[in-house]
């Protein structure tokens, strides 16, 4: 198994606990913010979305220019943004698992210096595990322990 099909497996796995985390949420605290305060679970998911996208194309371009916008989570459902969300698993798994070993490391220039392509793969799967971190918190919040996996 090379870099590349470890990191897209773990991603998509990701991706199917996060939204099996996300569907055993009450509808409405799918929009709440705790304290009106922070990102509601749904803006959290465009988040994720919008990670696959910036990174398939940093990936695809090794350039920080022109990139996507951010779905506009308050105007989509959850099914919606669960689509969106695996499609764009697939987007960026298809880039991933395109990238030959030798140019794995590669340098090209990032806002703050030199990143390596290496690195720039697993930036989805953390921020995917992240946000779903934050989401079980939000879920402690109104007294759901269960580990939704």
């Amino acid at each position: 198994m090379t870099m590349q099909e470890l990191i897209v497996r773990r991603a998509r796995e990701q991706a199917r606990q996060l939204l099996a985390t996300v569907g055993a949420m009450p509808p409405d605290k799918l929009t709440w913010r705790p304290m009106d305060e922070g990102r509601c679970v749904l803006d959290l998911l465009a988040d994720c979305i919008h990670c696959h996208w910036r990174v398939a194309k940093i990936l695809a371009q090794r350039t920080f220019a022109d990139l996507p916008e951010a779905p506009d989570w308050q105007s989509a459902t959850l099914d919606e943004l669960a689509h969106m969300l695996l499609s764009s698993v697939q987007d960026w798994a298809d880039v991933v698992l395109s990238i030959p070993d030798a140019v794995l490391v590669s340098e090209f220039d990032a806002p703050w210096g030199k990143i390596l392509v290496a690195d720039g793969l697993y930036h989805c799967y953390w921020n995917m595990a992240y946000h779903e971190g934050q989401i079980n918190y939000i879920q402690t919040l109104y007294e759901d322990r269960e580990m939704h996996i």
